[in-house]
């Protein structure tokens, strides 16, 4: 049987443990969610649902020629990083309504819709549960290694 933590030892022992993940290199963890993130938006296209999983709105386009928000690519590129490291940079996802995602100024009135243009929301930027539950276990796996 292993050896456990005494009670009176649990503050100092926990104080350890804060002060290792503290320190903790969590850089290439992180990475790896980034590349899940980036794979789950991709999916998200290809599913073309939004994150409760209902489809998006038809297009008023009765004839179309291409995917739902896939006519150009630039969308689904502003998605993607090819960042091959976040060291030391705090990581943002998602759409900034005034400026659009990677330089995509109509990205934000497909993600959140718009009434004033009569654009439907299509919500692409999101994370399923499989994609947080992968970026769960990497992190996970990562502080276990820490830990121990």
């Amino acid at each position: 049987m292993a050896p456990g933590i005494q009670a009176a030892d649990m503050p100092d022992a926990m104080i350890a443990m804060a002060q290792r993940l503290e320190s903790a290199p969590l850089d290439d963890a992180l990475a790896q969610c980034a590349e899940e993130l980036q794979e789950g938006f991709a999916d998200n296209f290809q599913r073309a649902a939004d994150s409760a999983g209902g489809a998006w709105p038809q297009r008023k386009d009765p004839t179309p020629t291409h995917p739902l928000l896939q006519l150009t690519g630039a969308l689904l590129e502003s998605t993607q990083t090819d960042t091959p490291s976040i060291a030391g940079r705090m990581l943002q996802v998602g759409v900034d309504p005034s400026s659009g995602a990677g330089g995509v100024p109509f990205a934000a009135v497909h993600q959140f819709g718009s009434s004033s243009r009569n654009i439907a929301q299509r919500e692409f930027i999101y994370a399923t549960d499989d994609v947080l539950d992968a970026c769960a276990e990497i992190i996970g796996d990562e502080v276990e290694k820490v830990l121990s």
